[in-house]
C-alpha cells in the first residue's frame, strides 16, 4: 500500500508535479548532501544528516529543463507503467521547482499518517527516486496528472479483494485511513508468508547463526527505515537473550 500513498497524496492536494521537476528536487537534493560523508562522490550516505541539515524549500526557485521523450511499456505492469498500445511522449519541459511540488515530495518524505495524524507507515530517504510520484502527460490537455502505481492497485484488487480485476481506475474517495484499513487488512491476510516483523531470533541464534544485514539507502520500493526498524528489535531480541 505504500506504492499508493504517493497518489493519494497527490490526489488530496491536486497537484501533479511534472517528471522533470521531481527529477529537480531529487538532484538538488544530492547535490546538497553529498558531501555530508565526508566525500563528494554522488551519493548520500548519511541520509540522516540529510534529514537534519537540508530544508527541500531551499530548492523553491530553481530551474530545470528536460528534452523531450519517447518512451514505450514493456507492458508487464509492473511499478506505475501501464500498458500501452503506442509509445508514450513526453514534452521539453523548463520551469522553475514550485512550492505545491516541493509540498509533494516532503509530505512523501514524512511518511503515511492516518487522520488523527499517527505514523502509519515509514517512508524513503531523501535521496531515493520519486518513482510512486510519476505524473502522465495528456498530450490532448496539455497538463500532467495521475499516474497510478500499478503495484498498489494490483494488490488491492487480486490480493485482498482476491478478484482478477485491474482495480481502482481512480482514487476517488480513497483516503489516507483508506491505505491504513488496506495495509492493515494485508498484513492479517499475509502476514505469515509475506512479512518478516518477528523480531524473535531465539532459535536462530542459540544455533549459532549470524545475520548479515544490508539495504539501499536510495531504495525507492522498500523504505530504509523500515529495514533499520526491524534490525534494531531483532538486535534487541539477541541482547535480552
Amino acid at each position: 500500500m505504500q506504492h499508493l500513498y504517493s497518489n493519494v497524496f497527490e490526489r488530496t492536494l491536486d497537484c501533479y508535479p511534472p517528471s522533470c521537476e521531481l527529477d529537480k528536487i531529487l538532484n538538488a537534493t544530492i547535490a546538497a548532501c553529498d558531501n555530508l560523508d565526508g566525500r563528494s562522490d554522488g551519493v548520500v550516505s548519511r541520509s540522516d544528516l540529510c534529514k537534519l541539515n537540508f530544508n527541500l524549500i531551499s530548492i523553491i526557485g530553481l530551474t530545470y529543463s528536460c528534452a523531450a521523450e519517447t518512451s514505450t511499456s514493456l507492458g508487464l505492469e509492473f511499478g506505475n507503467k501501464k500498458r500501452q498500445s503506442a509509445p508514450a511522449t513526453t514534452p521539453a519541459q523548463n520551469g522553475t521547482v514550485s512550492a505545491n511540488g516541493v509540498e509533494v515530495a516532503q509530505t512523501i518524505l514524512n511518511g503515511l499518517r492516518g487522520s488523527q495524524g499517527r505514523q502509519a507507515y515509514l517512508s524513503y530517504q531523501p535521496e531515493a527516486e520519486f518513482e510512486d510520484a510519476t505524473t502522465i502527460y495528456d498530450s490532448t490537455t496539455g497538463t500532467w496528472g495521475l499516474d497510478i502505481a500499478r503495484t498498489g492497485v494490483e494488490w488491492v484488487g487480486r490480493f485482498l479483494e482476491r478478484q482478477d480485476v485491474d482495480n481502482l481506475s481512480n482514487l476517488d474517495n480513497v483516503t489516507y485511513d483508506t491505505l491504513v484499513e488496506w495495509m492493515t487488512l494485508g498484513w492479517k491476510m499475509y502476514t505469515d508468508t509475506l512479512q518478516t516483523k518477528d523480531p524473535d531470533l531465539t532459535a536462530f541464534y542459540e544455533g549459532g547463526g549470524e545475520v548479515l544485514h544490508f539495504r539501499g539507502e536510495s531504495d525507492p520500493g522498500v523504505p530504509t527505515a523500515s529495514s533499520v526498524y526491524i534490525t534494531n528489535q531483532s538486535a534487541a531480541s539477541c541482547t535480552q537473550t
